[in-house]
């Protein structure tokens, strides 16, 4: 649900000018694909990626890849699937979200491309070009993608629809910041900066949010790669109204923790953003349950939905005042 995976766009930044990558330098790229204990997702995953990798070595004959499966299962159960489609497997013990996208930092030492993709996601065929033809195309130090969620299967009313909707972008559009479930890195920025994942978000998420959000800072750039789409699966238990409200929640209180560890920590900015926050999240209450209401009496099931994430997101912002945390990545590990 990229709406709440990543900051809201709060500035509006200058076009600058485009530096392209020549095509004739040549680059070594790396798929890594976070999982754990979702064998069945991640073979779809897998497949998907060796298509699109087909089609970049076709396309793209400078441009030499691999895939990097990282399995947060000490056991290692996801081996099995990645040896089926050749993929390199690492054990990464330590539990998280940044843990393993730091494991990935780290494996791709020798890459001058990083390319994150979910365990639940199934890339189109042409995804790593649109990626890497972007990345060249602009000079970017990131590249992201569209990520599409397929309900086209399932019995998902109005309301639900509405809540997986995601914001509409331009080809090319400068991001201030963006979530890993479809992301190119060009690590060569990325260690010159000394970026890393923060293991204060590794349970909550955000970890992707504060990451990108640090690499816009330090003078890098993030693209948007309209063709570069991925298909999200979602399962029975993420189309429900409960659990749905209950992402919303965790996501905006998850997602103002990471603004405020970017604005710093003195005294006065935290009481100032406090007051901004209260007030913000109070009319997000109210002018959400005004519009349910509407909703409610016209029987609109698509704004009943985006309504009540809005009034969500307002409990999620004042749940962020005390420090609220809702760790449910840990929750998979358990």
């Amino acid at each position: 649900m990229e709406p709440e995976n990543g900051m809201q766009p709060t500035t509006v930044h200058e076009e600058p000018e485009a530096r392209a990558v020549p095509s004739s330098e040549t680059s070594h790229l790396v798929v890594a694909v976070p999982t754990l204990h979702r064998l069945d997702l991640l073979a779809r995953a897998l497949a998907g990626v060796e298509a699109a990798r087909s089609r970049l070595t076709a396309e793209r004959p400078d441009l030499s890849s691999e895939v990097l499966v990282v399995d947060n299962d000490p056991a290692g159960s996801a081996a099995p699937v990645a040896s089926q489609y050749g993929a390199k497997h690492v054990v990464e013990s330590r539990p998280g979200l940044a843990a393993v996208r730091n494991r990935a930092l780290d494996e791709a030492a020798a890459a001058r491309l990083l390319v994150f993709l979910d365990d639940d996601e199934a890339p189109d065929e042409e995804w790593l070009t649109a990626l890497t033809d972007t990345w060249r195309s602009f000079g970017a130090q990131a590249v992201a993608g569209k990520v599409e969620t397929d309900l086209s299967d399932r019995d998902a009313d109005a309301w639900v629809q509405a809540v997986y909707e995601r914001p509409r972008r331009e080809d090319g559009q400068l991001m201030p910041t963006a979530a890993t479930n479809n992301l190119l890195l060009d690590l060569d920025f990325v260690r010159r900066v000394g970026l890393r994942f923060d293991y204060r978000f590794g349970f909550s998420g955000g970890e992707d949010s504060f990451f990108t959000a640090q690499l816009v800072q330090a003078g890098g750039e993030i693209r948007w790669a309209e063709a570069a789409r991925v298909v999200e699966s979602v399962s029975g238990e993420r189309l429900t109204r409960k659990w749905l409200l209950r992402r919303s929640v965790r996501a905006w209180a998850t997602q103002l923790r990471v603004e405020e560890g970017l604005r710093g920590s003195g005294r006065n900015q935290r009481l100032l953003a406090g007051g901004q926050l209260a007030g913000q999240s109070l009319l997000r209450l109210g002018g959400g349950a005004t519009l349910w209401s509407v909703a409610v009496l016209r029987r609109d099931g698509h704004r009943q939905g985006l309504s009540a994430r809005t009034m969500a997101r307002g409990v999620g912002g004042l749940l962020a005042l005390t420090q609220f945390e809702d760790d449910e990545y840990r929750g998979r590990h358990g």
